[in-house]
């Protein structure tokens, strides 16, 4: 204390004969503190002079602790500044002995091998406590560590501090390379993903601003923006916008360092949102329009206006399409298609629908049009008739009707009559009819013509015979003589023999009874009675015509003489059994 009450820390004398110069004495170990002396002379007549001022000294052997690196005061460990100077804060250390050296060591090397740039800095007032920050010297763009320790007044150097890093980067980033949707492309996406190349970059992360707008400007407001922070520098990145009406849209994307440099816009970029699917094929026609039986067509139309433009053609057979894979086949939308086989036969109808560039299609906006195909010819008619088929008739009238064939395409029949018609007719219908033709053989004819082709001629051969058989009647022995109803003739004799011709194939009865016919010819016997005997000949030729004459033959018998008297009971018997059995006959005859 400066009062110097005993007892003392130290005291001493010293005996100096120089009058001159300095004297000096060293005290003895003394603890760290604040210490005070005095000196005062003592001549050798004994006079003490007085004591001189009173001075202090501090014993300071302990040196600072080491300094506390301040975030946010400095730049923080690790980060990324484009501030060439950035501000290097500490936290005062607790000393004693003022002023406290701080010495900041910068180098581009995190083991210190040397120190590219230094400060010291000195404080004096123990009042400042807390943190304090100083300016580096202006320091080049890399990576860059600082440390810092404390020197007392008493000169006791503390520990370093902490190694603590920046990067200083005043280089902004280069303008990102978009990648897709290409510039000037359509899509059918309304929520589009954008995506460009990462830019190479120290300071990271990377944050990436998008802007999207319908204007090249970009003025605000914009129909989308965002950021992205990045971590990597190569690659790609991406974002999806927010659902954007159809139009067309401008993009541009440009990056922020971490060191806060901000890069340039990238290039601008449009695309066009296109949700719309075309409309109808306009004036959709077909080639040939009519029946055919070659099995290729041709489509023509007219591509509707659409701001992607018609690329694609699609078309379905015979129902409409439900969805825009339900297609049987597909071609460039040039507006024509070439070559086009159909299924099969029949009206076929085909649905034409269209696709925009960006694949927008709609099934249910088709035209549609009629194929018509017929391939093959029709098959042979089948014929039938009233009269039997190569049959003598006497119907005159006679009528014809056939099968319907052909198809699908309409059929026309040709028919004729050969001894009748003098060419052939043309019709629609399955069947015809003539009337009072002349007696004779008939050949009717028919074939069906279609676009398919032509069938084979079906036939159908009729007789007609109007007129009765003639008979040509002889008798042997009897002169026949004709009359109005037949013939008439006399017999001596109880049998006759009858010949004679008629038409080949004609059927003869007389009296009902058949007699036998061949080739024309007949020959029988018949019994008489006597008296006069009545025979009906008929005659019913192959077309049915009937000839009917009468053959009158009156038989007059012998005499007869009269038995006697013991036979005539005998032969009044034999008389009426022979009556009887003539009936008998008689009645077969007729009936």
């Amino acid at each position: 204390e400066d009062t110097f009450t005993a007892p003392l820390v130290f005291t001493t004398t010293l005996t100096v004969w120089s009058t001159t110069g300095t004297s000096s004495v060293i005290t003895p170990v003394l603890p760290d503190g604040v210490y005070y002396w005095r000196v005062r002379a003592r001549d050798n007549a004994g006079n003490d002079g007085p004591w001189s001022s009173v001075w202090s000294f501090r014993i300071d052997t302990i040196p600072p602790a080491a300094p506390t690196q301040i975030y946010p005061t400095s730049v923080k460990n690790g980060e990324n500044t484009n501030d060439d100077t950035p501000s290097l804060g500490v936290w005062t250390v607790p000393e004693n002995s003022f002023p406290v050296i701080y010495h900041i060591a910068i180098s581009d090397n995190s083991s210190f091998p040397y120190e590219n740039r230094s400060i010291e800095v000195s404080i004096s007032d123990p009042s400042v406590v807390g943190f304090t920050t100083w300016p580096s010297p202006p320091l080049s763009d890399g990576v860059w560590y600082w440390r810092v320790y404390a020197r007392d007044n008493a000169g006791n150097v503390g520990p370093w501090s902490p190694v603590w890093s920046f990067r200083i980067d005043t280089i902004p980033p280069a303008a990102p390379t978009l990648v897709s949707p290409s510039d000037g492309e359509n899509t059918n996406d309304n929520t589009p993903t954008l995506v460009w190349n990462n830019v190479f970059e120290n300071s990271l992360p990377v944050v990436y601003t998008i802007e999207v707008d319908n204007e090249n400007a970009f003025t605000a407001p914009l129909a989308f923006t965002t950021t992205l922070t990045v971590w990597s520098t190569t690659g790609t990145s991406s974002v999806t916008t927010s659902v954007l009406p159809d139009g067309v849209y401008y993009w541009r994307v440009r990056a922020r360092d971490n060191a806060g440099n901000d890069g340039p816009w990238s290039s601008v970029w449009s695309f066009r949102v296109d949700t719309i699917p075309p409309a109808a094929p306009i004036n959709l026609q077909i080639s040939p329009d009519n029946w055919t039986k070659i099995n290729s067509f041709t489509l023509t139309w007219t591509n509707p206006p659409d701001p992607s433009g018609v690329v694609m053609a699609y078309y379905k057979f015979d129902s409409p399409p439900t969805s825009p894979s339900d297609y049987n086949g597909s071609a460039p939308a040039t507006g024509i298609i070439s070559n086009l086989s159909v299924p099969g036969e029949g009206v076929r109808t085909i649905y034409l629908w269209l696709e925009d560039g960006v694949g927008n299609a709609n099934p249910a906006a088709h035209s549609t049009v009629q194929a018509k195909l017929d391939l093959y010819p029709p098959q042979k008619p089948e014929i039938s008739s009233n009269i039997t088929a190569d049959t003598p008739t006497s119907r005159n009238s006679p009528s014809f009707s056939w099968t319907s064939v052909g198809g699908p395409s309409p059929v026309m029949y040709y028919y004729r009559l050969d001894g009748y018609d003098e060419s052939w007719k043309a019709t629609t219908e399955t069947s015809t009819s003539y009337s009072d033709l002349p007696d004779g053989e008939y050949i009717f004819r028919v074939r069906a013509v279609d676009t398919g082709g032509e069938s084979e001629t079906a036939i159908y051969r009729i007789i007609i015979d109007t007129t009765p058989s003639t008979l040509e009647l002889t008798i042997t022995g009897i002169a026949l003589t004709e009359t109005a109803t037949g013939w008439f003739g006399e017999s001596s004799t109880n049998t006759i023999t009858l010949s004679g011709r008629l038409e080949p194939g004609s059927r003869m009865t007389i009296n009902g009874n058949p007699v036998s016919v061949s080739a024309g010819s007949f020959n029988t016997t018949l019994m008489l009675s006597p008296g006069t005997n009545v025979f009906r000949i008929r005659i019913v030729d192959p077309a049915g015509n009937v000839t009917e004459r009468i053959l009158t033959i009156v038989y007059s018998a012998p005499p007869v003489s009269l038995p006697p008297r013991e036979l005539v009971m005998p032969l009044a018997v034999l008389a009426a059994i022979i009556i009887i059995i003539t009936i008998v006959v008689f009645l077969r005859r007729f009936f």
